[in-house]
């Protein structure tokens, strides 16, 4: 007879694999399933599925089944045999053991669940961190890490990859978000897909509807993203969406600097209130901002305040002792603005206190600034009369890069060439008769027209941007349409117009508009570069120069100052719908937000029109 051993006494077989496991073991190493299954009526095991897990020192309850209960008494087995070895499958009796008195296992409660386990835990894969892709690898927008080419969601952060193909360069790209505007490749915008989980189809910018879903969509004031109903702030800037129409938050209203406005008006028009009414205030020189329902204006005496903008009542003033030259921005319930002492002050929209001073030391100033700021979501943006272009922390003030192309000051071609912004790029002209593009995050210069030799003639206005196009005139009346990724230009020609040209152009319904010094108002094609229609008032004997800026309402009308005090409205076709004539010349560009246009003219009162007329009597 052959003698177990130790081992083989601890080792009992399996009926899941026909493997044996030891008695110890309470899982099957090979698929997982339990060893030990208790039956769950009356507390008893179930006798058909008992695998022995206890020391062969405890003797065989009766009973198990009719094949244990049939073999000899223990007592009678001196030792294991051969052929009770070599029974696969079955139960045998261990060597006769002294008797011991164990105490029957407890009965195992009704209401406790078996323990289960399907198996080892599923290994966590790390994405690769290799400097670049294997094959078949792609990199991941949300890790950073590298997965299998394909991969629907990333192995790290569990979320769900977006993929779609970028209409500008042709390349699949993946995405943090469904509905991400600008391409990670390219950098170019996308265009618009429909904001709404159930629809997500492509369509026109600025489309009031989906053509598919028919939803209403909400844009963004800032970046002019598509936002579903409901949302409190862009999906892309994260800047609080507007509650009700006519939101101008910034100097041409948008990032853009298109100075388009998505509103229409009901003509004619008449003054409704002008500020301030005893001219106590030392005139103001700028174009305001407007942000529910609040009209906010800096004058040449170093006030900021803030208006009711249908009633034209001052809520509040804060002064910061330097004249303010230049229109304000808004972002987030803070009001930002520049001195011509060099001084960029941020203050809290509701109430006027100051949150932050650049620069912080007493007494400390920077070159005049006397062009209008810019806000995104991470810096405030301006230049200065040196021809310093810089970038602040917006919430801190601190500065994160400065970038300077030549040393001319911007006084020989005026005031008020403020920086225009689309996706990671930030367009301004520059002293020397220069166009730079810089990075936002960095100031890393990406490229600047013209490369050789500057223009003959410096550029006076703020540059615009539309449909990866940037827009500017020389003083000149030479205007120029640049590739917005590489400054190239599109036109391989600019389009001379009669008369020097001191303002910013504006664009709006596929149009460029622009005002010259010789008195004529042009209307341009934005993608050919043609000239469409010129206006000029033949009843005026006076020198009637343009230096407005133009504030387009889409596909309805385009409005505009003279030097001869006029305020003119002109359809698309270049005919006039209304006009109005001021005492003073007016300089300013004009604001249109809820109905109203609000202008600035040369004796420094700010006059507010509304299509209402007043009550007789």
């Amino acid at each position: 007879m052959l003698k177990a051993s130790d081992d083989m006494e601890k080792r009992v077989p399996c009926k899941y694999c026909g493997r044996s496991h030891k008695a110890t073991a309470q899982f099957c190493a090979v698929t997982g399933k339990p060893l030990i299954e208790e039956a769950k009526q009356n507390g008893k095991p179930d006798q058909s599925d008992i695998i022995i897990k206890e020391s062969f020192t405890q003797p065989i309850s009766q009973g198990v089944n009719d094949q244990a209960s049939s073999l000899p008494p223990v007592s009678s087995l001196p030792s294991l045999s051969a052929k009770m070895l070599s029974l696969p499958g079955e139960l045998t009796e261990p060597p006769a053991q002294p008797p011991q008195s164990v105490p029957p296992p407890p009965p195992a409660k009704p209401d406790t669940p078996p323990v289960k386990r399907a198996g080892p835990p599923p290994m966590e894969i790390a994405p690769s961190r290799a400097a670049a892709p294997k094959k078949g690898q792609e990199k991941c927008p949300l890790c950073g890490g590298f997965h299998k080419k394909g991969a629907r969601y990333c192995g790290v952060t569990g979320k769900e990859i977006f993929r779609r193909k970028c209409p500008v360069c042709g390349k699949e790209v993946l995405l943090r978000k469904p509905d991400s505007r600008f391409c990670p490749l390219c950098g170019k915008d996308m265009g618009a897909i429909c904001p709404y989980e159930d629809c997500k189809a492509p369509f026109s910018k600025r489309a009031p509807f989906c053509r598919v879903c028919r939803k209403k969509i909400v844009y963004c004031v800032y970046c002019k993203s598509a936002n579903s109903i409901g949302n409190e702030r862009c999906f892309n800037c994260d800047i609080t969406l507007p509650e009700v129409t006519g939101q101008w938050p910034l100097f041409k209203g948008d990032l853009s600097r298109t100075g388009t406005s998505n509103e229409t008006l009901q003509f004619p028009l008449y003054p409704k209130w002008s500020f301030p009414d005893k001219g106590d205030v030392k005139g103001f020189a700028a174009a305001p901002i407007i942000w529910r329902g609040t009209l906010y204006i800096g004058d040449m005496g170093g006030n900021l305040y803030a208006l009711n903008q249908y009633s034209g009542e001052q809520i509040w003033s804060r002064p910061v002792r330097e004249a303010i030259v230049s229109s304000p921005v808004i972002y987030h319930d803070t009001v930002y603005v520049a001195t011509i002492e060099g001084k960029i002050y941020a203050v809290g929209a509701e109430s006027g206190g100051i949150q932050w001073v650049y620069p912080k030391a007493l007494g400390e100033k920077i070159a005049s600034v006397e062009s209008s700021l810019l806000i995104d979501n991470m810096h405030v943006y301006g230049i200065t009369l040196a021809g310093e272009v810089f970038a602040l922390s917006r919430d801190t003030g601190e500065p994160v890069w400065w970038y300077r192309e030549h040393k001319v000051s911007l006084q020989e071609c005026g005031r008020g060439v403020s920086p225009a912004l689309s996706g990671n790029s930030l367009v301004v002209a520059v002293p020397g008769g220069r166009v730079v593009s810089l990075r936002t995050d960095t100031g890393e210069k990406q490229w600047v027209f013209p490369g050789d030799a500057p223009l003959s003639s410096p550029v006076c206005g703020t540059p615009s941007i539309w449909k990866n196009h940037v827009y500017a005139a020389d003083r000149s009346g030479r205007i120029y349409a640049l590739r917005l990724d590489t400054g190239e230009d599109s036109w391989h020609f600019s389009t001379q117009v009669d008369g020097a040209i001191n303002s910013s152009v504006a664009l709006g319904g596929g149009n460029l508009f622009v005002g010259t010094w010789a008195a004529f108002f042009y209307c341009l094609d934005a993608v050919a570069g043609g000239i469409k229609w010129r206006f000029r008032n033949e009843r005026i004997t006076v020198w009637d120069a343009i230096s407005s800026t133009p504030c387009v309402l889409e596909n309805q009308a385009v409005i505009f100052g003279t030097h001869s005090g006029y305020l003119y409205a002109l359809d698309m076709q270049g005919q006039e719908i209304w006009s109005y004539r001021l005492e003073k010349e007016v300089l300013s560009s004009p604001v249109i937000s809820d109905g109203f246009i609000y202008v600035i003219a040369q004796d420094g009162f700010l006059s507010a029109f509304y299509p209402r007329i007043a009550q007789k009597g």
